[in-house]
């Protein structure tokens, strides 16, 4: 089955990203899409498992996801939908203000550890994303029942948690590699 669409619109995909296109087709389990500001016109595609829907411009909706009729675990539409509001949510107003110092802080102690200290760096992130978000900041523009909802709390949560981990692996790392070579200069026996 191939569907082939024209319109100047939006895939969203299930982790709450969306990617503006000019236009779009369904061939088997890949979505091929030419990218909005695409000078060349290049088809790219991406796993039809990733994304939820295609807006388009007129408002109207093309859900790709299917759930799994045989596995009744498997969220509905409706959930999803609202799972990826709350991960889209977070993406607006979740701003750890601790994340890179303190990757930074662990980087910079791993590098005096020397060959050793990455594992370190990778446990300061796995600690981080560990910690769970207490509170969502209120909001006045999404419906009290999607926000309140457990899918809603729990898509802002996992990009909160997701945010942390790869806020203290980069800014661990990119201490880490900067503090090791210091570290090693300066105290290596000569």
């Amino acid at each position: 089955m191939m569907t082939a669409i024209h319109a100047q619109d939006k895939i969203v995909k299930l982790n709450g990203r969306t990617i503006d296109i000019k236009n779009y087709s369904l061939k088997g389990d890949w979505l091929f899409y030419v990218k909005q500001d695409d000078a060349k016109e290049k088809q790219r595609r991406v796993e039809r498992y990733d994304v939820f829907s295609v807006l388009m411009a007129d408002g109207t909706e093309e859900i790709i996801y299917d759930p799994d009729t045989v596995n009744e675990g498997d969220p509905s539409i409706e959930q999803v939908r609202r799972y990826i509001k709350g991960e889209q949510y977070g993406m607006q107003m979740y701003h750890p203000p601790w994340t890179k110092p303190a990757g930074a802080a662990a980087g910079i102690g791993s590098g005096f550890i020397g060959f050793y200290g990455p594992p370190f760096v990778f446990g300061y992130a796995l600690i981080a994303g560990a910690v769970p978000v207490k509170k969502i900041p209120p909001s006045d523009t999404i419906d009290p029942a999607i926000f309140n909802s457990d899918e809603f709390i729990t898509g802002y949560r996992r990009y909160a948690r997701n945010k942390k981990m790869r806020d203290g692996l980069i800014w661990g790392g990119v201490a880490f590699a900067v503090s090791f070579p210091t570290f090693y200069f300066i105290f290596h026996d000569k």
